[in-house]
């Protein structure tokens, strides 16, 4: 990307930051930590993440709640450009983000529901691509159309998931009188009313001609009628 681009793209998102700040949540910030977080601000814009990164943590220690500072450690961890970005650190800053000033940036809420989706953390995820949907998105320059339409699919995905793999059945497979063999039988499938299962079997094929054995397999589709309950004939092509 053209370098000039980039430098536009940081100062258009410094700038969001700032805005927060002055309008959305009000925080007692010693001069000292917002010093640490000016000069972090600039490394930023500079493209010097790691200088950055250690600003920023000053201007935290000095003011464990001065969430801009928290919030711009969150964005340098998962920019691309940063490549010793981590997304623990991404989620542990954003959720102070969102601890301190919920109002401040609603992309925390997104960002920390993609973080939470990728570790296959169905019910965390779930709520956050919640919080973002349900919060204030009007004006919010950062978020588009687009993000909405995607939080929206990925916040059901995230619901199925939590409710599917919460709720695991155990799998104890049993052999079936009649249909179960020494060979492999699979995929069984029966009708509506158990009368007839519907499998797969491998048979080995037959080499009649052959005086050695080419160890080849068919799998045949089979069906086994029901001769009394949880029985079955040993099935049919």
């Amino acid at each position: 990307m053209n370098k000039n681009i980039c430098l536009l793209l940081l100062l258009l998102i410094a700038g969001v930051f700032h805005l927060n700040a002055q309008q959305e949540c009000e925080v007692e910030i010693s001069k000292k930590s917002e010093k640490f977080y000016d000069k972090g601000r600039k490394k930023y814009l500079e493209a010097e993440f790691k200088d950055a990164l250690e600003y920023l943590r000053k201007s935290i220690d000095e003011s464990a709640d001065n969430y801009e500072a928290h919030l711009l450690k969150a964005y340098i961890n998962i920019n691309p450009q940063y490549r010793m970005g981590s997304l623990r650190s991404a989620e542990k800053s954003f959720n102070e983000v969102v601890r301190i000033c919920p109002q401040a940036d609603v992309k925390s809420y997104f960002y920390l529901a993609e973080i939470y989706y990728g570790r296959e953390e169905w019910k965390k995820a779930g709520e956050f691509y919640d919080k973002f949907l349900t919060s204030d998105l009007e004006g919010q320059r950062r978020v588009t159309e687009n993000d909405i339409k995607y939080a929206d699919e990925m916040h059901k995905k995230a619901i199925f998931n939590a409710r599917i793999f919460s709720n695991e059945v155990p799998f104890e497979p049993k052999p079936v009188k009649g249909v179960s063999s020494q060979k492999d039988e699979y995929l069984a499938v029966l009708s509506p009313d158990h009368q007839i299962m519907f499998f797969t079997r491998k048979v080995k094929v037959n080499q009649k001609m052959n005086a050695w054995d080419s160890g080849d397999y068919t799998e045949d589709f089979m069906r086994a009628y029901q001769k009394t309950e949880n029985v079955y004939d040993e099935g049919e092509q």
